[in-house]
């Protein structure tokens, strides 16, 4: 099953349980980042051995696009979760 599965019936999102869990695990440590989810856009990538994660600062009209993945809002972080075991493998911050 992939990652997401869009129903045509009604339009829901459906998420693997298996990658729900791996997705948790990068939001439980972005929560200890001390940023607000409600101002980040997460982007979800299936990749070969790992799921990649990346929370992604929203940029406010007025603020432009920047350099280094940093707004008002906080830091671009990019996270690589192990599909075997479940665990952060690294973690960055755009630059």
């Amino acid at each position: 099953m992939p990652i997401f599965e869009i129903s045509t019936r009604d339009g829901a999102t459906i998420i693997d349980g298996e990658y729900f869990q791996i997705i948790m695990v990068a939001y439980r440590d972005f929560e200890d980042e001390s940023q607000e989810i409600d101002n980040f856009i997460v982007r979800i990538c299936d990749e070969d051995d790992e799921i990649s994660v990346t929370f992604v600062p929203k940029i406010d009209e007025q603020e432009g696009p920047t350099l280094g993945g940093r707004t008002r809002h906080g830091r671009e972080i990019h996270y690589y979760i192990s599909k075997s075991d479940g665990r952060i493998i690294r973690k960055h911050y755009a630059r």
